[in-house]
């Protein structure tokens, strides 16, 4: 036999079919190892369609929602922070509802305080947990942690890697504040892209929510009605990152916070308010939060309030000659005008509402006779 027929018998059909099977086999294996994108649609997708319950976006249903980057935002010095923190105890402790607001179950937390001085965040954290009631909140061990000292640079790729292995222990961790997690210029699409990517991609990829407290740009002041993702300091691409957004201004009386959300889920409460309360139990301080209501009734009750205090003060002033319905609106606006205070509708029925309510709380009168004039008791 020729040598080149020997070489020929070399290739038979079975020997070529498992050369055909090993170059697959090695494709399929360099495929697999290759970077893609998703799995295949019917894995993602799953056999049940989605329907109307929404538990599982929420930790606290309508402001702490899961597994995304979050921001908790504000104007200095609104108790925001106090907030946050009140939140996390009442998830770390299971408690059914924070200031009526449903929590899913009791879930892991991490709070990394990063601008109080530490005794500062341990006192408020006593409180909170006596306000709680709990005894003290060294009970929250093995649901809550705290870590006021470790870098955070979301730009140092370094620091990604060991937050993102932290947050395989937690479903939400709380940074306070935003500015102190980069160094890079809040006002930078590019910069605020990396550092709210790195967060979006953490949340993503460990299913823990990851919320930042930040500030508002300050440039609407009191009256600014615009909606929080629309205040927030810093470039845009900062509320592109964040899916939800909650939104804290004070309210009209010490210790209130007026709460609203943005963002792109489904359900977002009406702003609401909530109060600050300050007790004692066993000689020791406590702190708590309350839900006042909706904050639309909640402003209407406290402009009501003013109303009735300056009408008091200008029957007081006026004597005991009172006042006309028509002079008592015009006085009362003047009046409030004259203390800053801003309250709509004075000049039309609202005052004499308001006059009528007080005189069936037997705190001012009126002279029915004659030219039914107001007067103080």
């Amino acid at each position: 036999m020729s040598e080149s027929t020997e070489a020929t018998s070399d290739f038979s059909v079975e020997k070529l079919e498992a050369v055909v099977r090993s170059i697959e086999e090695a494709r399929a294996k360099k495929l697999a190892a290759e970077w893609s994108y998703g799995p295949s649609l019917s894995t993602w997708l799953g056999d049940d369609e989605p329907d109307d319950d929404d538990a599982s976006d929420w930790h606290i249903r309508g402001l702490i929602p899961r597994d995304v980057a979050f921001l908790f935002a504000g104007d200095p010095k609104t108790g925001k922070t106090m907030a946050a923190e009140s939140m996390s105890i009442a998830l770390a402790m299971g408690a059914s509802d924070w200031c009526g607001f449903k929590i899913s179950e009791r879930r892991r937390v991490l709070l990394m305080p990063r601008e109080d001085a530490e005794r500062t965040t341990k006192i408020r954290l006593w409180q909170l947990a006596r306000g709680a009631g709990l005894r003290r909140p060294h009970d929250l061990e093995q649901f809550l942690s705290v870590d006021p000292m470790s870098p955070l640079d979301l730009g140092n790729a370094d620091h990604v890697a060991r937050l993102q292995k932290a947050c395989e222990r937690f479903d939400v961790v709380i940074l306070d504040s935003f500015a102190t997690t980069h160094h890079g210029d809040e006002n930078s699409n590019r910069d605020m892209s990396n550092v709210m990517g790195a967060a979006r991609d953490i949340a993503l990829g460990t299913n823990t929510a990851i919320g930042f407290i930040h500030h508002y740009n300050g440039k609407g002041g009191a009256d600014d009605k615009r909606s929080p993702i629309h205040r927030l300091r810093g470039a845009s691409a900062i509320a592109g990152y964040a899916r939800h957004v909650i939104g804290a201004e004070r309210g009209n009386e010490k210790g209130q916070i007026v709460i609203s959300v943005d963002g792109n889920f489904e359900y977002k409460p009406d702003p609401f308010v909530v109060r600050l309360v300050n007790g004692m139990n066993d000689n020791k301080r406590t702190l708590n939060y309350e839900l006042l209501g909706d904050a639309k009734e909640v402003a209407l009750t406290a402009d009501d309030k003013l109303i009735d205090e300056a009408i008091v003060a200008v029957l007081e002033r006026v004597g005991v000659d009172g006042v006309g319905d028509r002079d008592l609106r015009s006085i009362v606006s003047d009046h409030l005008k004259g203390t800053g205070q801003k309250v709509s509708g004075v000049r039309g029925t609202r005052v004499s509402l308001r006059a009528n309510q007080l005189r069936l709380d037997a705190k001012i009168d009126r002279e029915v006779t004659g030219k039914k004039r107001w007067r103080k008791l």
